[in-house]
């Protein structure tokens, strides 16, 4: 029997709607029936037609004002706001060490916050962690701990929220097939000196299936957790990373 995915009734608000991640899952909710409201930084202020807006999810007042425009129009909220870092522990540079803090667990704490406020019972909030939270690697220190961080946000959340019927879930994928995964190669490569083809080469062949996840494995998982067949899954992190695991 194949199940077709149906989320009839639900309107998303998926925050980073313009990245490689958040466009797919526009189209897998849409592709199910449900309804979108995009939210990006890149959007010019205000709600420029129907089903987009700006928002700027490193600032407390944006996310604010957004959940109380959107309050009884929204049922579920994804939000994949997120920064690359690397570099070495050592090596920090505290205004990139502040921004990056602000976007991967400052901005997701705000979307948290006001989000639970402004859905209703059945509401989903899921948000994208990284597979790096499950474990600390060589230049992947800052990253790792804002995304480890961002997983206990969601464990303490959904405890907090079950008798109100909101389930809040994360996602952790692994190396994705994605512009910001040719940026961590560029950099690595610059890094070490080996060549972008053999890091590449690399990240591909430390997967069990020989390749990087793709955004839509990604979107259709979320796609899953919007849904009511995941309706007893709360507090969780799911990892899309093919059966990599811990380096």
């Amino acid at each position: 029997m194949t199940y077709r995915l149906d989320l009839r009734g639900r309107t998303v608000l998926v925050i980073g709607a313009l990245g490689t991640i958040g466009s797919a899952i526009t189209d897998t909710v849409r592709a199910a029936n449900g309804d979108v409201i995009r939210a990006d930084v890149s959007f010019p202020q205000g709600i420029l037609e129907e089903g987009q807006i700006a928002l700027d999810a490193t600032q407390y007042s944006s996310v604010q004002s957004t959940f109380q425009e959107l309050r009884g129009k929204i049922t579920d909220i994804v939000s994949t706001v997120g920064m690359l870092a690397t570099g070495n522990v050592r090596d920090i540079d505290t205004d990139h060490t502040d921004q990056v803090i602000k976007v991967n667990l400052v901005a997701q704490l705000y979307v948290l916050s006001e989000g639970l406020k402004c859905l209703p019972e059945g509401g989903t909030i899921t948000v994208l962690s990284s597979q790096a939270a499950q474990h600390g690697a060589a230049g992947w220190g800052l990253y790792s701990a804002t995304k480890s961080a961002l997983i206990r946000l969601v464990e303490s959340a959904a405890k907090e929220e079950g008798a109100s019927g909101i389930r809040v879930n994360a996602i952790a994928p692994g190396s994705v097939d994605s512009p910001m995964m040719e940026r961590v190669i560029a950099e690595a490569a610059l890094r070490t000196e080996v060549s972008e083809s053999e890091i590449r080469a690399r990240y591909k062949a430390s997967s069990p299936r020989g390749r990087m996840v793709r955004p839509q494995e990604i979107a259709n998982t979320v796609g899953f957790l919007i849904s009511p067949l995941s309706e007893f899954i709360s507090g969780q992190c799911i990892i899309i990373d093919g059966g990599e695991g811990p380096a």
